[in-house]
C-alpha cells in the first residue's frame, strides 16, 4: 500500500510541479497559483485516504488475529497471514 501511494505522491508533485514551471516560465500567476493549490488539495486528500485505508486494514488485522485467524470479510486470508510471517 505505501509503494501505491508513493508512487500517487510523486505523480501529484510532478504534476504541480510542471504547472508551476509553466506558469513561471509564461508569467501568469494564476498557473502558479492553481498548480500549488491543486499541489496541496491532493496531498492532503492523498494522506486522509492513505490514513483511512491503513487503519481500516490494521481494524481487520486486529479482528484476524484475536478471533483466532478466521476469515475478515473482503481480506483474502493469504493477506491476513503474510503480515504474521518472521521478516527476518
Amino acid at each position: 500500500m505505501t509503494l501505491v501511494f508513493a508512487a500517487a505522491y510523486v505523480a501529484v508533485l510532478a504534476l504541480a510541479g510542471l504547472g508551476i514551471y509553466l506558469g513561471a516560465r509564461a508569467a501568469l500567476p494564476v498557473v502558479l497559483l492553481a498548480a500549488v493549490a491543486f499541489a496541496v488539495v491532493a496531498v492532503v486528500l492523498l494522506s486522509t485516504l492513505q490514513a483511512t485505508m491503513q487503519g481500516v486494514y490494521s481494524a481487520a488485522l486486529y479482528r484476524y488475529a484475536t478471533n483466532d485467524g478466521r476469515a475478515v470479510p473482503g481480506f483474502p486470508p493469504e493477506l491476513m497471514q503474510v503480515a504474521f510471517k518472521s521478516k527476518v
